[in-house]
């Protein structure tokens, strides 16, 4: 049997990007919105999502991709934004079997929500985001510097000419009683 590639299809395949938090990443189902949308469109899926995910990272991921020339005004970006209050942090200490976390050159990326000190594998990054929660989280600046951060985003992608769709998510809690 005698294949044929068509390298100009396969290096021109549009991409998707997605970026947002747990609601937009599988969990525990078996599919995800970005990987059904990617289907539906024939688009190569770029997954920028992740559990407790921050619109930091957001911006910081779909950013980097742009700088890099790996997203291009030929792509589609989906963008589900989620608590104006969540960081990322670099942290000295490795990922190790942390599902919250991305290795990054010698340490990693540990992510911050409220609470999320409590299912911290390390003593020192247990107290810092306790602390950081405790001491140093105001909801009027957070929501202040979501806007202008967002509003700088917003322009970045314009000015590159960037295809973006923002999904507005609420969270629906389904408890099952039987």
């Amino acid at each position: 049997m005698d294949f044929h590639w068509d390298m100009h299809k396969i290096s021109n395949m549009k991409k998707l990007f997605a970026a947002g938090c747990s609601i937009s990443t599988r969990c525990s189902g078996k599919t995800s919105y970005p990987e059904e949308l990617a289907k539906l469109l024939n688009y190569e899926l770029v997954n920028c999502t992740a559990g407790c995910g921050s619109n930091y990272r957001i911006w910081r991921m779909i950013t980097k991709h742009i700088m890099d020339g790996n997203l291009t005004s030929d792509d589609l970006v989906t963008i589900q934004y989620t608590e104006p209050t969540r960081r990322e942090f670099w942290s000295r200490f490795p990922k190790k079997n942390d599902n919250y976390k991305d290795e990054y050159d010698d340490g990693s990326i540990l992510r911050f929500k409220f609470d999320s000190y409590l299912w911290q594998l390390n003593k020192e990054e247990i107290e810092f985001l306790r602390t950081y929660e405790t001491n140093f989280v105001n909801d009027a600046f957070e929501k202040e510097n979501f806007e202008i951060n967002n509003f700088n985003f917003q322009h970045m992608l314009k000015s590159n000419n960037i295809n973006v769709v923002f999904i507005k998510t609420t969270r629906i809690v389904i408890i099952d009683f039987f």
